[in-house]
């Protein structure tokens, strides 16, 4: 018989990393359909992004921030998970009153939504659980809840 080849230690390899990431992109409507993304689908998890945003019409005095979930630059085609609604900001001519928006995911799905009157301070919160796969009815579904809220 052969002799055995000589033995070798195995190379150590470091231990694989498992890092949680988000399923989906996570956004905001904006006018006319669209959808301004705050968060990138595969982003890390704790998170945290805010971004700045002006009121759309004259003299606003309330804004409903619709939260989504997708890639999507066109809401219809993304998934809403939820609204705030941001009451009593003072009437001002369009685009004079920013509205700074903070998401916030933990490492559990949880997003937490802030919507606050930069001028102000006034603000509003939301805690919402994240969808994974998402069937059809589920998009069906989200898109009626999305025309409800567009009444």
């Amino acid at each position: 018989p052969a002799p055995a080849p000589p033995a070798f230690p195995a190379p150590s390899l470091p231990a694989p990393v498992l890092l949680e990431v988000t399923p989906r992109g996570l956004g905001i409507a904006t006018v006319a359909g669209y959808c301004e993304e705050l968060i990138r689908r595969n982003a890390r998890v704790p998170t945290e992004a805010r971004k700045l945003f002006t009121t759309s019409r004259d003299l606003q005095d309330m804004v409903r921030i619709i939260v989504c979930q997708g890639e999507s630059r066109r809401l219809d085609n993304n998934t809403v998970i939820g609204d705030l609604v941001l009451q009593g900001i003072p009437p001002r001519p369009r685009g004079e009153t920013s509205i700074e928006v903070t998401f916030s995911l933990d490492a559990s799905g949880v997003l937490h939504v802030r919507a606050r009157d930069a001028q102000t301070g006034a603000e509003q919160r939301a805690t919402l659980a994240l969808v994974g796969g998402v069937a059809q009815e589920d998009v069906a579904a989200s898109r009626d809840r999305l025309q409800q809220l567009r009444r």
